[in-house]
């Protein structure tokens, strides 16, 4: 550009030509001590970097604000921690990581140490030794063909395992060299490997990439029973670190018909895990892929698939199965504990190890071998150290699963005592071990090995006391777990001779599915002995805009063909009766029929009669005006302890009343011309006093939803404190609050001394006393609002303490307060019951200024919906069912795809999981649904619903 007859170069180009003849700097040589990092965070697809800063090694990429540091590079299991504390998992599934990792594990040490030593005629070294025995020449093998089908993601699996085997001919051979380990906990179980290639440096390299894992007679890849591992190739400093290797003995081996078999019983335990919710939560399995037999020798190659299936839906690039035998076992001499290093991975800092321990290794174990027992009489055979594994994350996190290898065999009736002794021999042992392995490795003192004793009892408990009747019984024999068992004696040892719980009796059994609990208030439910939690997060599902929206449009589209549908069966069933009627007198019943049918009525029909709804109707019918409808409530989601609902914000179950609502108006404008105008007074403040930004947060968001639902239908969200200003008087809403006061006050002088922790018979004494009066018929309200109340009362959580389990015990006795109950507990139920009774007070108080102000006069003319059915009232479900209101609860699907609601202490004791929707964010899940719903599929990264399940999501008709 030009100034003044002068050109003049902007500072951009005179800067970017500065540029163009600098030379660029050489580029900074590759950190040796860093490539291990580098080379992890690449491989995974972990989407960080590492530099060195000021001296530190830092980790640098979205989520790490500044950097995170790494205090010691050179310990990769607390670059893994710090990865998981991150919230980040590997997301690149590369080839033959599960396999090296699961040898690393079993091993005890760096799998690039071990190698197959020198053989007669074997050769040796890094050049790698006999993959058979001397003279065998390479064995031809053949695939034995399996009575059924691999699902597609395992058939690609088992075809890429099979190539290892395949000859220069296309023909499979057992190659002739390779490297073979043994995993020591696994009797008959190698990983083979073939030779690192030419010029490769063991010391830079990572080590073989083990291929397969084989379960086989160790006699056909070892002459003269050998130990197949050499001593481990260290320099002597640090020999320590590495654990020696166990000798490999020849096995039994298997045969083509072993082989099969076990073949069919992993495709009948995987069939079994698929079905069940809660195997789903804590089992996977490891299934056998393929069967290859060798020569005419009679012996078989069993192919294991390397990693858990069915995949965790939290880890896509895939876990590791690790025994429990090399979990538990002691470290070498300055080695670091493998169950020291999974317990310090877990996923919150928060989070205590005990805790871990017990929900994430404890539980999957003992809930696994119950449920199998209890839901389809099948035994594991032998629930030990060696014949389960634990699943880890690839950052070495316990997942909260038991894996399964050998096949179940069934309980036939009668056989049951000696087969189920032998199993909970086994379980008992195994337990004992568990405990034992994590004294030794939290360094617990001697009085707190007691609190982990206790810990483990309850958590075992827990499992046991909610099994059916038939299958207690069934146990009710000598064994080491027998206390745990309903009805069982008194008297019992505990694990290692210590332990001391009480018997646990007198809970209802396991429920067998997914199932929604139909019950209108927590009182009846026995929340203590529920269960869920953390773990269902683990396996949440999130759906994208586009897959929420169809949704909601799918919502809207059957709910108007279900008002078509209702307006069609009215006029059949009524046009007969109404043919001779004036057009006022069939609007008007057709109008009543439509807003009593089974999908929109709660109560009786008989609280409604046609003589009510004539007062109410003809009024709107003649002046050809629309039919106000007015209905009450959405004040807030009540998640004041976690108990009723998982968050703060309006859910699936909201959104679908307001679908409801629509229908409503969809049914009544099409016999009424004019068609409706239904109100819905939220109560957000009007009878406890709630946070206003919570408040506004849940009316915005109701906003949101009816701006997606409501189509033409006229629905309008009104506060009725502020109709009530509007059409009552200005000023009202201070005269209120001081009515309000006169009340409460007048019924704490009234109750004066009275501490509601004493229980119901103090409170029962002081209203039999009460003389009559204006506060007597508030007096005699105080009980039932009270208990009501109590499961919507705020309960803070102790630091470290997970939320919904800390709410379970509170709740399970709630009046319980005594000196047998935990000094904790009893100061939680007592600040529960007085801020209860609090709330009752103002409740009851509220009623009757409400009342003597005249609100039920806000709209003369209206028909009015109630949550509560009552005799001249229209009572309104929401969303059917048991008529819990939408706030009062969860949304969920349940298994038939209908939109329901229920509690969320049940949902997650039935396993419903979360799912989480951009409509509503990421803090709270949208909707639960049964785990049976949902699917991992091969290449995708989180697990999704499955889609004939969601494309059937509806409202339900009653």
């Amino acid at each position: 550009m030009t100034q003044g007859g002068t050109r003049v170069v902007a500072p951009e180009l005179v800067a970017r030509a500065h540029q163009a003849r600098t030379p660029a700097p050489p580029p900074k040589p590759a950190d040796p001590d860093l490539a291990p990092i580098e080379g992890l965070l690449r491989e995974g697809g972990y989407g960080l970097s590492v530099e060195r800063r000021n001296g530190n090694v830092v980790l640098t990429g979205p989520g790490t604000g500044t950097g995170v540091r790494l205090p010691d590079p050179s310990d990769r299991a607390a670059v893994l921690r710090q990865l998981t504390r991150l919230r980040r998992t590997r997301r690149r599934r590369t080839r033959n990581w599960v396999e090296r990792t699961t040898v690393e594990l079993e091993t005890g040490g760096r799998p690039e140490l071990w190698r197959v030593p020198d053989s007669p005629g074997g050769g040796g070294g890094d050049d790698g030794g006999p993959l058979c025995p001397e003279g065998a020449e390479g064995s031809r093998l053949a695939r034995i063909p399996a009575d059924h089908d691999l699902p597609d993601g395992l058939a690609d699996l088992a075809a890429e395992k099979i190539a290892f085997f395949r000859g220069a001919d296309g023909g499979l051979v057992l190659p002739r060299r390779g490297l073979v380990v043994p995993l020591p906990a696994r009797p008959g179980t190698v990983v083979v490997a073939r030779p690192p290639g030419p010029g490769a440096r063991p010391a830079q390299d990572r080590g073989p990439d083990w291929e397969v894992e084989l379960e086989a007679d160790l006699g056909a890849f070892v002459a003269d029973a050998d130990p197949v591992l050499a001593a481990p190739r260290t320099p002597p400093d640090s020999i320590a670190d590495v654990p020696a290797p166990r000798a490999a003995c020849p096995s039994p081996g298997i045969d083509g018909r072993a082989a099969l078999g076990r073949m069919d019983g992993w495709r009948a335990l995987h069939a079994v895990v698929e079905s069940d919710p809660f195997l789903r939560l804590h089992c996977a399995t490891q299934p056998a892929l393929a069967a290859l037999s060798e020569g005419d020798t009679g012996r078989a190659l069993l192919i294991r698939s390397p990693e858990p299936v069915p995949a965790h839906p939290r880890y896509p690039a895939g876990t590791v199965a690790v025994t429990l035998d090399a979990l538990l076992r002691p470290p070498p001499p300055g080695g670091r504990p493998l169950l020291r290093t999974v317990i310090d991975a877990r996923a919150e800092h928060w989070e205590g190890e005990l805790e871990n321990f017990t929900e994430y290794l404890v539980r999957p174990l003992t809930s696994t071998v119950t449920v199998l027992l209890d839901h389809h009489r099948l035994l594991v055979g032998g629930p030990h150290e060696r014949a389960v594994s634990a699943e880890l994350s690839p950052e070495l996190r316990l997942t909260g699963r038991a894996v399964l290898r050998d096949p179940l065999t069934p309980l036939t009736p009668g056989e049951g005592p000696v087969r189920v002794a032998g199993v909970m021999r086994a379980l008992h042992r195994t337990l004992g071990l568990m405990v034992s392995a994590f004294l030794r490795v939290g360094a617990w003192p001697e009085r707190g090995a007691a609190e982990v004793r206790a810990a483990v009892a309850e958590t075992v408990a827990e499992e046991f006391r909610r099994l059916d009747p038939g299958t207690a019984d069934l146990l009710n024999f000598d064994h080491p777990l027998l206390r745990f068992v309903r009805g069982g004696p008194r008297s019992a040892a505990d694990l290692d001779g210590r332990w001391s719980s009480p018997r646990a009796t007198g809970y209802p059994p396991r429920p067998a599915g997914p199932a929604l609990s139909h019950a209108r208030s927590l009182a009846g439910l026995d929340v203590g002995s529920m269960r869920g939690g953390r773990l269902l997060t683990d396996h949440a599902v999130s759906l994208d805009e586009e897959q929420s929206r169809v949704l909601v449009d799918q919502l809207v589209a059957h709910a108007d063909w279900a008002a078509k549908r209702a307006v069609d069966n009215a006029h059949q069933h009524l046009g007969h009766r109404l043919r001779r009627a004036g057009e006022e007198e069939r609007t008007v019943a057709l109008v009543h029929h439509l807003l009593t049918r089974k999908q929109f009525l709660k109560g009786s029909r008989s609280h409604y009669p046609l003589d009510v709804a004539r007062q109410d109707l003809v009024p709107f019918v003649r002046d050809g005006a629309p039919v106000r409808l007015v209905l009450t409530g959405f004040p807030v989601k009540h998640d004041q302890n976690g108990l009723k609902a998982t968050g703060p914000l309006p859910d699936l179950a909201e959104l679908g009343a307001l679908v409801r609502l629509r229908e409503v108006a969809q049914t009544v404008g099409a016999v009424h011309q004019p068609g409706v105008r239904i109100t819905v007074l939220t109560d957000q403040h009007h009878f406890r006093r709630r946070p206003a930004p919570l408040a506004a947060a849940y009316q915005a968001k109701m906003g949101d939803y009816l701006r997606m639902v409501a189509g033409t239908a006229e629905i309008e969200l009104r506060d009725v404190d502020e109709v009530a200003e509007e059409k009552l008087g200005p000023g009202l809403r201070a005269h209120r609050e001081r009515r309000i006061g006169w009340y409460e006050r007048a019924l704490h002088d009234h109750f004066a001394g009275f501490d509601p922790v004493a229980g119901p018979a103090a409170l029962d004494e002081r209203i039999a006393t009460t003389p009559a009066g204006p506060l007597a018929d508030l007096v005699a309200k105080l009980p039932d609002f009270f208990g009501s109340l109590l499961f919507s009362t705020p309960l803070p959580t102790p630091p470290g303490v997970h939320r919904p389990r800390w709410a379970r015990r509170v709740f399970a006795d709630i009046r319980s307060t005594g000196p047998g109950t935990p000094p904790v507990v009893a100061a939680a139920r007592r600040r529960v019951l007085r801020s209860a009774w609090e709330s009752a007070v103002r409740y009851v108080a509220v009623l009757r200024v409400d009342r003597d102000l005249g609100y039920d006069r806000l709209y003369p003319h209206r028909v009015r919906l109630t949550n509560v059915p009552k005799p001249g009232h229209c009572g309104f479900s929401c969303l059917g069912g048991s008529g819990l209101l939408p706030w009062h609860g969860t949304g969920a699907v349940d298994t038939k795809g209908h939109v329901s609601v229920d509690f969320a202490v049940s949902l997650q004791n039935h396993s419903f999981v979360p799912v989480y929707s951009p409509l509503l964010g990421p803090g709270q899940p949208w909707m639960m649904v049964p785990p049976t719903m949902t699917r991992v599929l091969p290449g995708r990264a989180a697990p999704v619903i499955d889609g004939e399940f969601l494309a059937g999501v509806r409202l339900r008709r009653r």
